[in-house]
């Protein structure tokens, strides 16, 4: 879930798959910083503990080389493009070698949107 922008303790986690490095002057959780944030994925590290499934997996945003969490603001303007269809998954595959899962949107927003599009996948 939320983590509402607070500097995240990496020491026990795994960083699955690194994101770029947030280098604007605004602060991302800053209202003003939604249009630098909408659909850019890229900026996103996912973190897991250790010894945690993909399921525990916590999308980061690397300021300053420290790893903050997400407001829900800026879960929203980041996946805000992400359409669920019948058959959905959560998941990709982040490595062709090692095989190694992550989420596609963070399990928060995609419950949301899920129950949201509930009944409407109910209907077909």
């Amino acid at each position: 879930m939320s983590s509402n922008n607070k500097v995240l303790d990496v020491s026990n986690m795994d960083v699955i798959l690194r994101g770029k490095t947030w280098t604007h002057p605004e602060d991302p959780a800053a209202k003003s910083a939604v249009h630098l944030l909408e659909r850019n994925e890229a900026l996103i590290t996912w973190l897991q503990p250790r010894g945690g499934s993909v399921e525990d997996q916590i999308p980061a945003i690397n300021v300053n080389g420290q790893y903050r969490g997400l407001s829900l603001r800026m879960q929203k303007s980041i996946w805000r493009h992400v359409r669920l269809k019948k058959g959905f998954v959560n998941l990709e595959n982040l490595s062709q070698v090692k095989n190694d899962w992550g989420e596609l949107i963070c399990n928060h927003i995609f419950r949301e949107k899920e129950l949201h599009c509930e009944s409407w996948f109910a209907h077909d």
